[in-house]
């Protein structure tokens, strides 16, 4: 149990701490869009190389890994 909070809780804090910078007026509604655009284009495909990068060669070209990444990249486009 203390393992699956030590993994959610930065999550949900993360979520908790940009709700109260909004309603707290330190960030616009409107700042948003702008966040989410960086998150998608600059910040998740610099986590994703930085976690493959990471990995053991072996690991990375896993015939079973690479199918389920592939299948995952192209459902979300």
């Amino acid at each position: 149990m203390i393992a699956v909070l030590g993994i959610t809780l930065p999550l949900f804090a993360a979520v908790l701490l940009g709700y109260f910078c909004v309603r707290g007026g330190l960030f616009k509604p409107t700042d948003m869009r702008l966040f989410g655009s960086f998150v998608l284009n600059v910040a998740l495909p610099a986590l994703l190389f930085l976690a493959v990068a990471t990995r053991d060669a072996r690991d990375v070209f896993n015939i079973t890994y690479m199918a389920v990444f592939a299948t995952g990249a192209l459902l979300t486009i």
